[in-house]
């Protein structure tokens, strides 16, 4: 055609750019497995993200945010207000029934299709230990109405205490206790559920007295955690883990610090190292991790970090953000939508085939 040349690179890594000749438009077209940034909607921090299987994408963030996303556009939900001064920690649900959200001050919303709840129909609130503290549910799991679970673990001097509650009848069951651990909970942080009786957690550590290793536990009903790594190597320790998804029993994906990834095959713990190229202080923690058998795995972290395991190969991804990615959920057609601080939304593409 006539005229000058088009410029159509625009300068994004993530696009492949072409000019179109028979309209002189440029196209910009994503690149697969190149994370994009969604205008932002909000500047508030985004803490989990979990999608209901009907194309609806929900975000919980800071002072009792919702939001609700499609491909096309991003809303703000109105919750009720008895969640508005409450920061939103965790989100997770069943497709075609409750979502859960996991929030500080002991507390739990629900949404029910149509509506938000803090309380159950006889207007009991949703706490999973009532009492006057901010002690804050960190992570929700919902397999099945009857296999409900919410983590709570609180900081104190001896380190993290982890209490596990599930919802029985109506009210919150915390089966650590029943299964024999005393009031002060477990020491460890929650990881992965692959169901309410086996569930994957992590030592933390303390570099202050010399510990950079992690002890990964699996609590099975008892007072007696299963120690999954007895043998650890000094130079190449594991790390402690924050995230994970369970496959099956014998099939446990972990994230975590250090830029630490790590997978319990039934019988043993192997864990790979990423962003070696940096120095070990510099390596991203790992703070949420989601995948399926047919897409893979996804994690993302710090300074915007993302990274993805597609046919057993880890690959680290372009940085696009310098914040800090809180979690991360995988759509059955492998796109990736990462959360974060800041109002931080990122799209994944599907892995290549």
């Amino acid at each position: 055609a006539a005229g000058p040349p088009i410029e159509c690179d625009d300068g994004n890594e993530c696009t492949s750019d072409e000019c179109l000749p028979e309209s002189g438009a440029c196209k910009h077209q994503p690149e697969p497995e190149c994370p994009m940034v969604v205008p932002p909607v909000t500047d508030k921090n985004l803490n989990g993200v979990w999608g209901d299987g009907t194309g609806k994408i929900w975000v919980v963030g800071d002072d009792g945010l919702v939001l609700m996303g499609t491909e096309d556009q991003w809303l703000v939900v109105q919750t009720p207000a008895c969640m508005a001064s409450h920061d939103l920690l965790a989100v997770d649900g069943i497709p075609g029934g409750d979502m859960w959200v996991g929030a500080n001050e002991e507390s739990l919303m629900r949404f029910d299709g149509t509506t938000f709840h803090c309380a159950d129909a006889n207007g009991k609130a949703y706490l999973v230990q009532p009492g006057p503290n901010d002690h804050r549910v960190h992570k929700v799991w919902t397999e099945a109405p009857d296999q409900v679970l919410a983590f709570r673990y609180l900081k104190e001097a001896a380190g993290y205490l982890l209490h596990i509650f599930q919802l029985v009848d109506g009210n919150w069951k915390n089966i650590a206790m029943a299964a024999g651990f005393n009031a002060s909970g477990i020491q460890a942080r929650p990881v992965v559920p692959c169901a309410s009786d086996n569930v994957f957690v992590s030592t933390f550590t303390n570099p202050n007295l010399g510990q950079t290793n992690a002890k990964i536990q699996r609590f099975t009903g008892t007072a007696n955690l299963t120690l999954l790594n007895p043998i650890q190597d000094p130079a190449d320790p594991v790390r402690e883990m924050r995230d994970g998804v369970c496959f099956s029993p014998s099939d446990v994906h972990m994230a975590g610090h250090v830029g630490q990834v790590t997978h319990w095959n039934g019988s043993g713990l192997s864990h790979t190292n990423l962003y070696q190229a940096l120095d070990e202080a510099d390596r991203p923690t790992f703070w949420g991790m989601d995948g399926d058998a047919v897409h893979g795995l996804v994690v993302v972290g710090d300074n915007g970090s993302v990274a993805r395991k597609k046919d057993g190969v880890w690959g680290e991804l372009a940085n696009v953000t310098p914040e800090r990615l809180n979690d991360v959920w995988l759509a059955s057609d492998g796109t990736a939508w990462a959360v974060g601080d800041n109002g931080t939304i990122l799209r994944i593409e599907a892995a290549a085939p």
